[in-house]
């Protein structure tokens, strides 16, 4: 079977992780499907290093993302990948020559290459900007990846924790001997303003952390989220924000009371492109044959 049927097979089971990932479906279907929602990507953890760039990069660029939030590493990844710096799989063990994210590897060679990129970007950019204006600079300048998606397609990319990124170490380099801003509060200003124009406001959110918080957080402006989708491997009991469910949510007006929302506890890595690419085929915006 099509992996859409695969997933209407799971919500028609119902139970257990199955039946989240069949819901999940569902709410993803109605979020894509309707023009009225504002639908926010959020991950954290390895997206890029495992792989999703060319997913999020598609995702982009049919339209069914109207903004991204994401971590440090996934930008310095991005840019890694764009500029053909290869990402590994040479098992989890250290490898001389070689940074490690778990079973994933990169040639410490291309983190030199991204300093010069870094210093090239910088250069060019007046003495105060968003971080949000940063990133689009860094993707107009790239081959491919989510960046260069976002930058073509006017889709407004946020990194509330860039500081702790090779980004942010490059730019604290940068501003010791230049007169250079990198102006975190002007993205709030914005986001807001996404977040008020927002009929309806949905959020796809992969892995948890500060990508998830900043989301959640905007969303409180209109009281709430409309649809969620999480994908995370973390539980609730530890009182992590990582692990808590978006009916956690509901008590700190962060999601409506009458969203639709589930949690699917997994590897997103694995079920993320499983649940995207059965929901495009059941919109009918891909067919069922071999797809990239």
């Amino acid at each position: 079977m099509d992996l859409d049927a695969f997933l209407k097979r799971c919500a028609d089971v119902g139970a257990l992780g199955a039946g989240r990932l069949g819901r999940a479906a569902e709410v993803l279907e109605e979020m894509w499907g309707r023009d009225d929602v504002t639908v926010v990507l959020a991950f954290s953890g390895p997206a890029v290093a495992a792989g999703l760039s060319p997913l999020f990069e598609d995702l982009i660029r049919m339209g069914l993302v109207d903004v991204v939030v994401t971590s440090g590493a996934n930008v310095v990844h991005d840019v890694l990948d764009a500029r053909g710096w290869m990402h590994l799989n040479l098992g989890p063990s250290n490898v001389k020559g070689h940074g490690r994210i778990y079973d994933v590897h990169v040639p410490e060679e291309a983190f030199e290459d991204f300093e010069g990129f870094m210093w090239e970007v910088l250069e060019d950019l007046p003495e105060k900007v968003s971080v949000s204006e940063l990133l689009r600079e860094i993707g107009a300048r790239l081959e491919s990846g989510f960046l260069r998606a976002a930058a073509d397609e006017d889709v407004p990319v946020y990194c509330p924790g860039i500081l702790d990124s090779m980004v942010g170490l490059h730019v604290w380099i940068y501003s010791q001997d230049h007169d250079f801003t990198l102006d975190m509060v002007a993205d709030l200003h914005s986001f807001a303003d996404i977040v008020f124009e927002a009929e309806e406001l949905g959020a796809v959110v992969l892995g948890g952390g500060v990508p998830k918080h900043f989301t959640m957080g905007a969303a409180m402006l209109r009281e709430g989220l409309d649809y969620g989708v999480q994908i995370t491997m973390d539980r609730p009991e530890t009182g992590s924000l990582s692990g808590a469910p978006f009916e956690e949510g509901k008590t700190w007006g962060k999601v409506r009371d009458d969203a639709k929302v589930e949690d699917v506890i997994g590897d997103y890595t694995a079920l993320f492109p499983l649940l995207a690419v059965g929901v495009l085929q059941r919109l009918g915006l891909i067919g069922c044959g071999r797809e990239r």
